[in-house]
């Protein structure tokens, strides 16, 4: 069914392994984020969550702020769960967030490497143009909102 699919010159669309690979990704990436087709190409970026900007979600039109509270969810935990208490409180809910063991770090645990970090892609592997892509498109989120 898949290679009813395939699209002109995208022979690698039904290897699911693909996903592995650095060059798939940054053809992906390079795919996504060039406005190669006008307006219908900013659209579909813009009305895609995948690609809407951080920024976007904040700030609307005219620089009005569209939302109260934003939670910035990184590498430093504890700050997020400290943000996340304190608006639970603001609004009166008991709620608590769980840390939960990710399905994973389960598998390795168990022997099962098949899922460990050296088979997933990460920053190392974009090339210069991903980053210069991803750089332009979400230029905001950067300087605006701090994101490293």
């Amino acid at each position: 069914l898949c290679t009813l699919k395939v699209k002109k010159g995208r022979p690698s669309q039904c290897d699911r392994n693909r996903i592995k690979f650095p060059a798939y990704m940054n053809e992906w990436l390079s795919h996504k984020l060039q406005y190669k087709q006008g307006n219908l190409a900013l659209k579909y970026l813009m009305d895609n969550s995948h690609f809407t900007t951080h920024y976007e979600y904040v700030v609307g039109p005219h620089d009005v702020r569209m939302l109260d509270y934003v939670l910035v969810l990184d590498k430093n935990r504890s700050v997020f769960q400290r943000d996340f208490a304190r608006l639970m409180k603001a609004f009166h809910l008991p709620i608590e967030l769980r840390t939960m063991q990710s399905i994973s770090s389960h598998h390795e645990q168990h022997g099962d490497k098949s899922n460990s970090s050296n088979t997933l892609l990460s920053t190392q592997h974009l090339t210069n143009q991903s980053t210069f892509w991803i750089r332009r498109k979400y230029v905001d989120d950067f300087e605006k909102l701090g994101f490293a």
